[in-house]
């Protein structure tokens, strides 16, 4: 059984557009991928992510930001990130990285950083402790707390 439709891909004036009812409102906005079957695929999407939002029963100005934002992705990642920022919003669980945990305490997470355990684990995000760095601030903080 199909389900009944949530949203509307169209095109005008050669930019293509997705509108959809959110209260009693039809705001329609604007796909920033260029008319054609890639900005069709995006609108399908889209339409799934409404009817996401819809089962949570949010606030209408939190679907039409929501919605804004996910027709005004460019790329493909934007548009994977929002996706990630709408099943935080609509409460779906996300996967814990390696190596870190929800209980873990501040001084358990600042003597990963002064033995490079972070970078390892995130070398994009954390940069690596040069020695001196480590040693001056493993001196002046250590007191404080213990390893």
């Amino acid at each position: 059984m199909t389900s009944r439709r949530v949203g509307q891909y169209y095109e005008k004036s050669g930019r293509a557009y997705f509108r959809v009812a959110i209260g009693d409102e039809r705001p329609s906005f604007p796909i920033a991928l260029p008319p054609g079957p890639r900005a069709e695929r995006r609108a399908e999407d889209v339409e799934a992510i409404v009817r996401k939002l819809r089962e949570r029963e949010l606030d209408h100005a939190v679907v039409a930001k929501l919605v804004r934002e996910a027709t005004g992705a460019e790329s493909d990642e934007a548009f994977a990130n929002i996706k990630i920022v709408i099943a935080d919003v609509c409460g779906e669980e996300f996967t814990i990285a390696p190596g870190l945990s929800a209980a873990m305490t501040f001084d358990e997470l600042f003597w990963r950083w002064q033995k490079n355990a972070l970078h390892a684990l995130f070398p994009d995000h954390v940069r690596k402790l040069k020695a001196s760095t480590a040693e001056s601030t493993r001196r002046s903080i250590a007191p404080m707390s213990k390893p």
